[in-house]
């Protein structure tokens, strides 16, 4: 396992652990000791929960295999998904709330290509004290206006899990992928994200505008931070450890945002993004 608490450089630090995020109390066994609720029911033929009904509440579940969400304003708390799927959590709905919830996914297992919680165009998306394990991208967002804060990304899936991080069926693992332009408005605050050694980054975004990383403590990936987004962005007061080939990097336009407060981990030093 890795050292997933404060380093000697974020001392003054509390980060999100797996004691602050994830589940608590009993929970229901899906399927099991239930195979429907108000707004969802679980679908035995592909092994997920479908969740159809608006503004529904799905609390304190076990689940097997994955949630869809297909309906806006739902909310998930207290649940927990353990699943070797292409998706843990996935929202194609908006206004989508994730609350207190685990996905762990199978770690290095043949196969293993999957992301933990995923909006797909799905607007309004809320993830906050999640915990996340075992899969390729922690977090998968496409949609406007995202908040994603106080999660623990962690134990990802390396990109030489079959051998060769270069071969044709190797993962691309981050910790949290924003995709293109389709993220605008987006806020990332208070996470910690640790992506393994051999990886692309913990946190990597396409062109977007008004996008928020502020407060994260980020380690690990080829690039901590990697970044071709828009000068409206900012990044702000994050701590970041771990690129073999540097902290934080952009295209020439990305260079413009607003990029301060930002330090090693590991030393305190100031680091820029290049």
């Amino acid at each position: 396992m890795l050292d997933t608490r404060q380093s000697s450089g974020a001392a003054a630090a509390s980060w999100p652990d797996s004691s602050s995020t994830g589940t608590n109390g009993a929970l229901i066994a899906v399927p099991g000791a239930a195979t429907s609720g108000p707004g969802w029911v679980w679908d035995s033929v592909d092994h997920y929960i479908k969740v159809t009904g608006a503004g529904v509440t799905l609390s304190n579940l076990d689940s097997s295999g994955s949630i869809w969400v297909l309906a806006d304003k739902v909310n998930i708390s207290n649940c927990r998904v353990t699943c070797a799927d292409m998706y843990g959590i996935y929202s194609q709905a908006n206004d989508t709330t994730v609350v207190n919830c685990q996905v762990v996914g199978p770690g290095g297992a043949a196969g293993a290509a999957m992301s933990g919680i995923v909006s797909s165009n799905a607007n309004g998306f809320t993830v906050r004290r999640c915990e996340v394990s075992g899969v390729t991208n922690g977090l998968f967002l496409s949609g406007l206006n995202a908040v994603i804060e106080d999660n623990y990304i962690h134990d990802l899936v390396s990109e030489d899990v079959f051998g060769d991080p270069d071969a044709e069926n190797a993962p691309h693992t981050d910790g949290c992928q924003l995709c293109g332009g389709e993220c605008d408005g987006t806020v990332i605050r208070h996470n910690n994200i640790i992506s393994p050694a051999i990886s692309t980054s913990a946190i990597i975004m396409g062109a977007g505008t008004n996008i928020k990383v502020d407060n994260n403590r980020l380690r690990g990936g080829s690039y901590t931070l990697y970044t071709w987004s828009d000068r409206s962005n900012s990044y702000t007061n994050n701590r970041l450890a771990g690129g073999h080939y540097g902290l934080a990097t952009s295209n020439d336009d990305s260079r413009k945002a607003t990029f301060t407060g930002n330090v090693n981990d590991d030393t305190g030093a100031p680091v820029g993004l290049t």
